[in-house]
């Protein structure tokens, strides 16, 4: 009995301490009075008014030039905290008074174990890394504002203890995707058709890991009616965005398959970027092991049929199965248990880089699918590469180092000239030498 009472005692202790770690559900950014003015030099430093501020404004130092931030939060069922913080930040994107230039905005959204917190990493790399790279590139003649979308990335504010809210984050970001973070997507991309029509704005939208996962399921469907009306059109996609990314984005490959499959039959893009890019590091370990071992679990009781590009040699059964066939190997198990970069079927381009040098672009080689072999694990984009509206590329280590190394400037020169102004496609990603 006392062994059983001690038991007892040690899960109620156990509880009480992940309890306590428990990361707060109030939002970090709604003193919407406050005034925040950081150094580039040192954009972390700064009084404690800033830390509530939903505005930060990083001066220009030397060769470099300042930027904004603002910051929009939602709650665990993705509403908004306060409608104000939103429209105080889109408000920073209209064109003011005695300021003429046209505007740059940077929208990011975060991904597992981060917040809007001001000394989050995701919010330090933000204000260091990020932003500076894309104000650098277009220079002082264009306003450079940065948006950051907060949501509760960690529920468990322990070390160690949090590696365990993966898929509880992983339901939260999906809660975020389906909320109100899709009336802020579309009152931006107001904006970036009006900047398109007039010059005034630009947009980048980015998103990584769960913020990966919250940034395509709140523009997939926009993305698979644009691709259906050019079909209808016969002329080539109108982009949603100046550019849509997403970096080690952490869901289910069968997610992609469906804008996938319109996109091989769309008509090609021609010269200009694609609607959509995904970046995923070969050496990412929560995409590329735990997620699909994760999986496997969770999907244990579905059922996962054959497709018609399953190609069978040996004929199907009555009972629609393939006797020679691995059915782990099934497209449509694959895709269920594995992130779109992890499946070689997607693959459009291979990210590399030697020693301190830029970031270099190849086009992924062209290997048809034999009979009988898996879909799964040929890149089945069709060709040219760069012409395919949808683009998911591998990086080396030297580029994107696992999951959270994203913040190689390397990395972020290149992002910012896939995002440039009348892009090259073809000179930025040239073929591989294999062709």
């Amino acid at each position: 009995m006392s062994d059983t009472r001690n038991i007892g005692l040690a899960g109620l202790a156990c509880m009480a301490m992940v309890m306590a770690g428990c990361s707060a559900f109030a939002p970090y950014r709604l003193n919407l009075a406050a005034e925040c003015t950081l150094s580039a030099a040192a954009p972390s430093q700064a009084s404690e008014a800033c830390r509530n501020a939903p505005l930060e404004k990083v001066l220009p130092t030397g060769d470099a030039p300042g930027f904004e931030v603002a910051y929009v939060e939602f709650t665990d069922q993705g509403w908004l905290h306060k409608r104000k913080q939103m429209d105080g930040a889109l408000a920073q994107a209209l064109p003011r008074a005695g300021d003429p230039r046209p505007v740059q905005l940077v929208v990011f959204v975060h991904g597992w174990k981060h917040n809007a917190g001001f000394d989050d990493d995701n919010v330090r790399k933000f204000r260091s890394v990020i932003l500076p790279a894309f104000a650098k590139r277009v220079g002082p003649g264009v306003r450079t504002l940065g948006l950051y979308m907060g949501w509760r990335g960690n529920s468990i504010g322990v070390t160690g203890l949090d590696n365990i809210t993966f898929y509880d984050r992983k339901a939260t970001a999906e809660h975020v995707a389906r909320g109100s973070i899709r009336e802020l997507f579309s009152r931006i991309r107001v904006l970036n058709e009006k900047g398109r029509a007039d010059g005034s704005v630009r947009v980048v939208l980015i998103g990584h890991s769960f913020g990966g996962l919250i940034v395509f399921n709140a523009i997939a469907e926009s993305l698979l009616d644009e691709l259906v009306r050019a079909q209808a059109r016969r002329e080539p996609p109108r982009p949603l965005l100046d550019l849509a990314l997403v970096l080690n984005p952490a869901f289910e490959a069968s997610r992609f398959e469906p804008l996938f499959q319109v996109a091989k039959s769309a008509p090609r893009v021609g010269p200009g970027r694609p609607l959509f890019v995904s970046i995923t590091a070969t050496n990412d370990s929560a995409t590329g092991m735990a997620f699909p071992a994760g999986r496997v679990v969770n999907s244990l009781f579905d059922h996962e049929g054959w497709t018609d590009e399953d190609r069978c040699t040996s004929g199907f059964t009555v009972d629609r199965e393939c006797p020679d066939f691995e059915r782990s190997l099934r497209l449509e198990k694959q895709a269920n248990t594995h992130t779109m970069g992890h499946m070689p079927r997607y693959a459009t381009h291979d990210l590399s880089r030697s020693g301190d040098g830029p970031v270099e672009c190849l086009t992924v080689p062209d290997t048809p699918v034999a009979a009988g072999a898996a879909p799964a694990l040929s890149p089945q984009a069709p060709e040219p590469r760069n012409d395919f509206p949808l683009w998911t590329m591998r990086a080396s280590p030297q580029v994107v180092d696992n999951h959270s190394g994203i913040y190689d400037r390397a990395l972020w020169d290149f992002v910012t000239q896939l995002a440039g102004d009348g892009v090259d496609v073809d000179a930025l990603c040239t073929a591989s030498a294999g062709r």
